[in-house]
């Protein structure tokens, strides 16, 4: 099921092209309603013979649960059945990361940040997200 929508600019995304669309998952850019930028939870399908962006309804995970940018992404054709599988990448969960300052430019402490090593598939006909790793 897919819903017409505007999609936002962003960066760090992934795209991969079954038959006659252009899957592109994630990245991160601005997000209005929280006034920062986010991590995008979002699979939109450019349907390349109408030129139309369509934003998928996916199953399996919640959006935030495949939500990420910097990942990469393969499509495995086996017979008829498609899967993207994506590895990797940030999420807003390991993006965040506490800097505490004393106020000297030279003294900092950073924790937390981190990139996954997360694999996870995507089932291209049914839309339904399966966590491998």
């Amino acid at each position: 099921s897919t819903v017409t929508n505007q999609r936002t600019m962003r960066k760090s995304q992934v795209a991969e092209v079954p038959a006659q669309e252009i899957f592109v998952l994630g990245g991160a850019g601005p997000d209005a309603s929280k006034g920062f930028e986010a991590v995008h939870g979002q699979l939109w399908i450019l349907n390349l013979t109408t030129r139309q962006w369509l934003r998928a309804q996916c199953s399996g995970m919640k959006s935030e649960e495949f939500a990420r940018f910097e990942h990469t992404a393969t499509l495995v054709e086996s017979g008829k059945h498609k899967t993207l599988w994506v590895v990797g990448g940030i999420s807003q969960s390991t993006l965040e990361m506490a800097v505490v300052s004393d106020g000297q430019p030279d003294r900092r402490l950073c924790l937390g940040g981190a990139a996954s090593n997360e694999v996870i598939s995507l089932d291209v006909e049914t839309l339904v997200w399966t966590r491998f790793v």
